[in-house]
């Protein structure tokens, strides 16, 4: 399933403790919150999509497709950063083994794939890939298998065209198997102090913008 594998949530109880200290303020939390909670998912976003684009040797762009954002809005004081169990490709962490293909995970997990086999598409893309005959329906879809099509090509060598043997799956394992996410623990900690500032912040904007506004008044 594609459901959260994991998520760092900032929400109202991490702000509440200042609701009172602003009372005089009319509607101040509602006003600040959800933009330092935003602010402070983004934050987390970036490190998060970092620490993923290096285990898995993509580009950071490419790794914003294994995360998902919920933000903050005025009436509802919480956001949350999310990392998808989606299906990742296993050939950049796979070596052709006797009868099949092993990989070992920045997780630390290992997987054998009897009857796969390592190959580089005509594209550059390399990877470890199942025959039809062997990823049978229920299993590679079960596994997460991508499927590549047949088609027709040309031999470099003798310039005859050819159609390929048969249909090929590439074989890919969810991010929970793949990925390790013991960094995410302290990166969570490092968010709630990262969003007392970004509270800080607004607070004293806020604060400023209300004195400013009184003197604005008592001058006229």
């Amino acid at each position: 399933m594609e459901g959260p594998l994991i998520q760092v949530r900032y929400d109202r109880q991490a702000v509440e403790a200042i609701e009172k200290s602003l009372a005089a303020i009319p509607n101040a939390l509602r006003r600040i919150a959800p933009s330092a909670l935003n602010r402070t998912t983004s934050w987390t976003r970036v490190r998060v999509k970092r620490q993923l684009a290096a285990e898995l040797a993509w580009k950071q762009a490419k790794a914003n497709a294994l995360m998902v954002i919920d933000r903050a809005t005025a009436t509802k004081l919480n956001s949350q950063l999310q990392v998808a169990n989606r299906v990742i490709p296993v050939g950049q962490f796979a070596s052709q083994a006797a009868g099949g293909v092993t990989a070992i995970f920045p997780s630390g997990q290992s997987r054998s794939y009897l009857h796969a086999f390592m190959a580089t598409m005509p594209g550059g893309h390399t990877g470890g890939f199942l025959r039809y005959r062997w990823a049978k329906r229920g299993s590679y879809e079960k596994n997460g298998l991508g499927r590549i099509r047949r088609e027709w090509r040309t031999s470099p060598t003798t310039g005859r065209r050819y159609k390929t043997e048969l249909p090929i799956y590439e074989v890919r394992e969810r991010a929970h198997v793949v990925l390790d996410l013991e960094f995410l623990k302290p990166l969570a900690a490092q968010g709630l102090a990262r969003l007392d500032v970004e509270l800080a912040d607004r607070i004293k904007a806020l604060v400023l913008g209300k004195m400013k506004s009184r003197r604005g008044r008592q001058a006229a």
